[in-house]
């Protein structure tokens, strides 16, 4: 049980199975992280050698044995796939490090603001107390969520992960992880749509100032054209291929921080389909019904499309119609 906490251990025993992301030791993703940077260094420098080794014994006409070549080839060929997975797993892991940073950073942050609010006290009990009180409890207010519907025998476990504080400071780290992917989705998504909206021709009157303090020739109708196309074009990716994936994954997360047993990831539902800017408006044209934009794995739900979803992407709607 890598990464797994013992108290998460035997709540198996006790029949009660936290979310993971409750029951994983912190610092799980930024290992596994350096590990595969490591690994992936390790691939190139690899790579490196055999091709400056099969250049010099080309270039000097050395004599080698077959065996010799083809250990070579053999080596060359893991070492490249060692490389071409390693990447795509860093690139998976970089971003699981980066929210695991964020999450342990704040949970300091966090101790140190109360720690210095409560200086009169010198017992820690206070400071978790007065974490819970001001941080969790308001969260499950704002978000719709009700304490209540957590069962006893779910604090009780929740207890058992922070042993000798209050079983809600152990729903903290899952509310940080959330509220980096809701503030990273509605972030992203505002600023694309007010790129698309106005951003745009302010980049472009931006520049043709600058253009003409530096006395050269205005932007062309067609500069402009290509410009305004391309920022579209990027700002449309940016919201389907990435902002809109952090708020379903934000979605999860909610579901989870309500009911702490509930231990399914996205994948495990269904799956996005980001399209380009360039589909979404050949499928605007000649194929509207075509906006499927979230596939649930269960064939017998309909599929939620892209209009559903921007009219209200926070996932506390984005909840109604994933798990309806």
């Amino acid at each position: 049980m890598s990464g797994i906490s013992a108290a998460a251990a035997s709540q198996v025993d006790q029949g009660i199975i936290l979310n993971h992301h409750l029951t994983e030791t912190q610092g799980t993703s930024i290992c596994a992280s350096l590990a595969y940077n490591v690994l992936q260094k390790i691939s190139y420098v690899a790579l490196i050698a055999i091709g400056t080794f099969a250049f010099y014994v080309g270039s000097n006409a050395v004599p080698i044995t077959a065996t010799l070549a083809m250990t070579g080839i053999a080596a060359f060929l893991f070492f490249f796939w060692l490389a071409s997975a390693t990447s795509s797993a860093l690139k998976e892991s970089s971003s699981s490090c980066e929210i695991e940073s964020h999450v342990i950073a704040t949970l300091r942050d966090l101790r140190e603001k109360y720690e210095k609010i409560l200086t009169h006290s010198c017992y820690a009990s206070v400071v978790d107390i007065a974490m819970v009180e001001k941080e969790v409890k308001p969260f499950f207010v704002k978000e719709g969520l009700d304490i209540a519907q957590i069962p006893q025998n779910v604090l009780d476990a929740l207890s058992k992960q922070n042993p000798g504080k209050p079983p809600l400071y152990s729903l903290l780290p899952l509310i940080i992880r959330f509220e980096y992917l809701r503030d990273s989705g509605i972030n992203s998504c505002n600023a694309c749509k007010e790129k698309m909206s106005r951003g745009i021709e302010k980049d472009i009157q931006k520049r043709e100032a600058e253009l003409k303090d530096q006395s050269e020739a205005p932007l062309t109708e067609k500069q402009k054209r290509a410009y305004r196309l391309a920022m579209r074009e990027h700002s449309h990716e940016q919201i389907e291929a990435k902002a809109l994936i952090d708020l379903f994954e934000a979605t999860v997360l909610r579901r989870a921080i309500q009911d702490p047993t509930f231990n399914l990831n996205l994948a495990d539902i269904g799956y996005c389909v980001p399209k380009t800017f360039a589909e979404r408006q050949f499928d605007l044209l000649y194929d509207p019904k075509n906006d499927d934009y979230f596939v649930f794995k269960d064939s017998k739900k309909p599929s939620i499309t892209l209009t559903e979803v921007m009219q209200d992407p926070t996932p506390r709607t984005l909840d109604q119609k994933l798990f309806a």
